[in-house]
């Protein structure tokens, strides 16, 4: 009878530790159609430019669109709020140390009706309701530098990467970075939620002096209230992350033909640089484009922004369904005044049918224009 109950455990075991899902897609979709490569256009709806009075642009960062087609924006001392019609609503940002007050926002999430900002030094979380009035705020007891990816409302989930090994003073090395979540009473739930390598550029200037660069991609998007779809490779690897339990629950690959870096179009890969020794070093430039450049859920679907560019229609936009299974492909077709690997270096966002993205002139003035994706009827 032990030796039947031990088998029955075994097995219990086995299946809790059986490996994610691993879907495999070809070259094209399972179930190819007609429809299949169509070109889809954009149409601008509006664009906001700096004004210099009430916001002004000189780096802005961290784009998201709200539920209701609002925009939101960070940038240096400022978290600009803008409705869905380009007009400017308030700023969140007030500098200081007390309550409701930041020095450094640098992540946030938009939930129901609620806008929860994530600020570092000191690291702590800042709630304000739709309406822009200060509810509460928690410090977080990890003291470590962290990149905020993802909440659903009782749990935040955070990256954070160790200090790398350096051996030498210049040059790209192995790191580990992990994931780990944080209670929203700001007490750490796992300290090693999920753990993976990868790659910086490091300048040593002395024996605890150095500066870096991320050498690895690292894009993400949200799934659903446990879940967020993550790519953290060169080559087309997608994870479907459980963030409850620190499981991957489904890794999606494609047979994918690789695009090769041109010399037409270094300028767009170049990832920053570290000056050092009087002079800015750069870490080299890649063989291979990435093989993605983009991640967003659109609806049930999962669109995969790619490396593969046709100069006649646009960028190539893959569609991968809930199951991981890759079903559709179209392309994007861009303004004409932006190249599609501007894509790499810029930030946009996909979502509800429209596609809005920082834009650059060339004398660096930048303003937030929104695009409706025009999709043809079947």
């Amino acid at each position: 009878m032990k030796k039947f109950f031990f088998l029955y455990v075994l097995l219990f075991f086995s299946i809790l530790s059986f490996p994610q899902e691993i879907v495999k897609n070809g070259l094209l979709p399972q179930h190819p159609n007609s429809d299949m490569g169509r070109v889809v256009n954009l149409k601008q709806v509006f664009s906001i430019k700096d004004n210099g009075e009430e916001y002004f642009f000189r780096s802005p960062f961290g784009l998201k669109v709200a539920p209701d087609g609002g925009v939101f924006i960070m940038d240096n001392k400022e978290f600009l709020q803008f409705d869905s019609k380009g007009n400017f609503i308030r700023n969140y940002f007030h500098y200081g140390l007390g309550p409701s007050e930041m020095t450094f926002p640098s992540g946030y999430q938009i939930y129901k009706d609620e806008i929860i900002f994530f600020n570092m030094s000191p690291n702590k979380l800042i709630w304000f309701d739709k309406n822009g009035n200060f509810k509460k705020e928690k410090r977080i007891s990890f003291n470590q530098d962290l990149e905020f990816l993802f909440s659903n409302g009782e749990i935040f989930i955070f990256k954070s990467q160790a200090p790398p090994i350096i051996k030498s003073d210049l040059s790209i090395i192995d790191t580990q970075e992990k994931f780990l979540s944080i209670s929203s009473e700001g007490d750490v739930v796992k300290d090693r939620l999920y753990e993976y390598t990868s790659k910086v550029f490091v300048g040593r200037f002395s024996e605890n002096n150095y500066s870096k660069i991320n050498a690895s991609p690292f894009l993400y998007c949200e799934n659903d209230l446990n879940s967020i779809y993550f790519s953290n490779s060169q080559t087309y690897e997608i994870n479907r992350f459980d963030v409850v339990t620190g499981k991957i629950t489904m890794k999606i690959i494609r047979n994918y033909k690789r695009v090769k870096t041109s010399k037409e179009d270094e300028k767009f890969f170049i990832k920053g640089g570290i000056f050092f020794n009087g002079k800015m070093h750069r870490p080299p430039i890649q063989e291979y484009i990435d093989d993605i450049l983009g991640l967003f859920k659109v609806k049930s679907n999962l669109w995969v922004v790619t490396s593969t560019v046709n100069p006649e229609k646009g960028i190539q936009i893959d569609v991968i369904n809930e199951k991981g299974k890759f079903v559709d492909f179209f392309y994007l077709k861009l303004p004409e005044h932006i190249s599609p690997y501007y894509l790499i270096k810029n930030e946009y966002v996909i979502q509800d049918g429209l596609f809005i993205l920082i834009e650059r002139d060339k004398d660096y003035n930048f303003s937030i224009v929104s695009y409706r994706i025009e999709m043809p009827k079947p």
